[in-house]
C-alpha cells in the first residue's frame, strides 16, 4: 500500500504556508499600537480632588499659564508601536491621550509639555509624552 492510501490523501503535501504567513502579516498589521501612562502627584502638596473633565476641553501648552492654577501632578503617556506595518506614533495621538489621562483627575489643561521619540528602528518606535496637569483656580 502507498504511503498516501495510508494517509488518506494523494500524495502532495500541505502547501498552504504562504497563506499561513500572509495571515500572520494581516493580523499584525492589524494589532493597534498601546500606550501606558502615569500621574505623578506633586510632592509637597495635598492632592487637589476634583470631578472628571471633558477631554475636548483640555488645552494642551508647551508653555506654561499667565493664569493661577493648582498643579494636580506630571502626566507622562508613552505610545508604543507595535509591528513595522503600522505608522509611527504622532504628537496629536499623544496629545488625545494625555487629554484622556488628564481628564480622569480633572485637568483644565496640560501645561509645558514635552514629547520625545525614544526608539525608533524596525521593531517599532516608541513617543513619549510629558505635561503638567492642572486646575485653574480662577
Amino acid at each position: 500500500m502507498a504511503a498516501a492510501d495510508r494517509h488518506g490523501g494523494s500524495g502532495r503535501q500541505w502547501s498552504g504556508w504562504p497563506a499561513a504567513v500572509f495571515a500572520g502579516f494581516v493580523l499584525a498589521a492589524c494589532t493597534p499600537s498601546w500606550s501606558e501612562s502615569d500621574v505623578q502627584p506633586p510632592v509637597a502638596e495635598q492632592p487637589y480632588i476634583t470631578m472628571p473633565t471633558d477631554p475636548a476641553r483640555i488645552a494642551v501648552s508647551e508653555a506654561g499659564s499667565e493664569r493661577r492654577y493648582q498643579s494636580l501632578g506630571e502626566i507622562t503617556v508613552t505610545l508604543h508601536k507595535t509591528t513595522i506595518l503600522q505608522p509611527d506614533p504622532t504628537e496629536a495621538e499623544l496629545a488625545a491621550l494625555m487629554r484622556a489621562k488628564a481628564a480622569t483627575i480633572g485637568a483644565d489643561a496640560i501645561i509645558e509639555t514635552r514629547f520625545q521619540r525614544i526608539r525608533e528602528g524596525l521593531d517599532g518606535s516608541v513617543l513619549e509624552g510629558r505635561g503638567q496637569a492642572i486646575k485653574f483656580l480662577d
